[in-house]
């Protein structure tokens, strides 16, 4: 699964993302709502928090906290937080597509880079319990939960900062230029 800085990122991402397809239904570009933005698309990892107390921290890693449904129910649970600016409908949409953001951005990791299949993921959990849309290719590397800090990890969260900086700075000279239009 990508790092904590990668969904991270991607979170910001989406949040610059909504402002530019959506100005006027948009989150205000604020430290709030980066924060907001950032946990949102780190929440399905909070199941390895869950695991942890449990004594098994893998216990539920990647499951159905890693689907389209878990996605859509967080956004429920959101959406209050951007309601009074967007309405509910916009707030539930924008936060439950961050939250899918993780899922999405973890099925593009795999053990190895280039044309290796990615590990894909459970979008469809409870209904499938397998990971599915798994790609003929991956783009990230997962990092390795065992030893966080470690050359391996190092190399993954590389790539993805690789990956995503030139995505967020594109993202936010559009945000400037439509400020200045």
């Amino acid at each position: 699964m990508a790092s904590t800085v990668g969904h991270a990122l991607c979170g910001v991402a989406c949040l610059l993302g909504a402002r530019l397809a959506a100005p006027r239904q948009a989150p205000p570009l604020d430290a709030r709502s980066i924060v907001l933005f950032i946990l949102l698309a780190n929440l399905p990892d909070f199941d390895l928090a869950l695991g942890y107390a449990l004594g098994d921290t893998h216990r539920f890693h990647g499951g159905g906290t890693h689907s389209i449904a878990f996605a859509a129910l967080a956004g429920l649970v959101a959406a209050p937080a951007l309601r009074a600016a967007l309405g509910w409908l916009h707030a539930w949409m924008i936060c439950a597509l961050t939250v899918l953001s993780h899922v999405l951005v973890d099925a593009l990791v795999g053990p190895q880079l280039g044309r290796h299949a990615s590990l894909g993921a459970r979008f469809f959990w409870p209904w499938i319990d397998e990971p599915v849309g798994s790609l003929p290719f991956t783009v990230l590397l997962g990092i390795r939960h065992d030893s966080i800090i470690s050359l391996h990890s190092l190399k993954a969260v590389a790539l993805e900062l690789a990956m995503f900086v030139p995505v967020l700075g594109l993202l936010w000279a559009l945000e400037l230029r439509r400020r200045a239009a």
